[in-house]
């Protein structure tokens, strides 16, 4: 399969439980992108709609074939959910790693930045793909806006809805799974082994990949 993001959204899961993600049975978690990123402000005011760059440089001390990760995404509002980006049909009503209220505008103290994982997953190789890591600097393209990724955890909200965007790496890089075209099954489950006799909550849906 070639390198491409794919949205997920799952409504039926446990609230409040780390969640691990499986594509074909391999642990794809480091490639899931949440909607919503726990970061720490370093400078300015993320704007909703700007584009926003995030990038993780290469130390230079792993393999040859290692490659940066890097990511490019829209922004949403900060509570949004599901519907327009920036006039959302719904919204999170609490921050899932907080529990604290989420306010629907940025500021200079924000700990949330929403991610537009539609767009992010609208077209394979378009204008926003990518995944995030830990510590990956993100730039607001129009805002000029810095922030920190602090941590990456999928976590459903209270009322069980956990969205995000599975990114297919490039199979061609081979520190990279690589994936067979063909039907797959994508796992949302709270178990980091995929042991599902242990799990408490499991989501499953298949994904199909064909071409010349």
């Amino acid at each position: 399969m070639r390198s491409r993001n794919i949205q997920f959204i799952s409504k039926k899961l446990k609230p409040l439980t780390q969640i691990y993600a499986f594509f074909d049975n391999i642990d794809v978690t480091k490639y899931c992108v949440p909607k919503l990123l726990e970061i720490n402000m370093l400078s300015g005011v993320f704007q909703v709609g700007e584009t926003v760059v995030g990038k993780v440089g290469s130390t230079g001390l792993g393999p040859i074939s290692s490659s940066p990760v890097e990511i490019r995404f829209r922004v949403s509002q900060s509570n949004h959910k599901e519907g327009p980006y920036n006039s959302p049909n719904t919204t999170f009503s609490q921050n899932p790693y907080t529990n604290q209220t989420l306010q629907p505008n940025y500021s200079s103290t924000s700990n949330i930045l929403n991610v537009d994982t539609f767009s992010l997953s609208n077209e394979p190789q378009g204008t926003f793909s990518g995944y995030v890591e830990s510590g990956m600097e993100l730039v607001g393209q129009t805002s000029g806006a810095q922030a920190i990724i602090t941590n990456i955890k999928l976590i459903p909200d209270a009322s069980s809805t956990l969205i995000g965007s599975f990114f297919i790496p490039n199979p061609n890089i081979g520190i990279h799974p690589r994936f067979q075209a063909g039907n797959k099954t994508f796992t949302l489950v709270n178990n980091d082994l995929n042991d599902q006799n242990l799990a408490s909550t499991i989501a499953e849906e298949g994904f199909l990949s064909s071409g010349i």
